[in-house]
């Protein structure tokens, strides 16, 4: 992802920021349909049950890795093309003409 240069890393960080996003409310959702309920964060019983379900998903994150890896490198022309050529190219001609006054 390095070697893709900036929009390498941009696509990785949208991808990775759409997994957590995406992953959180899955988590949440997985929790209900387990347990009948959602957490309660005062419930020692409760708590032991998410931090199992954590370790699980942390794992399965893990094993995602190179998915994610996978379609940022496959966005990396298309982020390129149409977010740092178009923001951050400073090669770029500008074309407002200036007044000659």
């Amino acid at each position: 992802v390095k070697e893709a240069g900036t929009a390498g890393v941009i696509s990785y960080a949208l991808w990775e920021l759409a997994f957590w996003a995406l992953s959180v409310p899955v988590c949440i959702f997985a929790y209900y349909e387990l347990f009948g309920h959602f957490p309660d964060f005062t419930n020692q019983e409760d708590l032991s049950k998410l931090g199992g379900e954590a370790f699980a998903f942390v794992n399965f994150a893990r094993f995602a890795v190179p998915l994610r890896i996978g379609l940022a490198l496959s966005t990396t022309p298309w982020i390129q093309d149409n977010v740092v050529d178009t923001f951050f190219n400073k090669n770029k001609e500008d074309n407002c003409e200036q007044s000659s006054e």
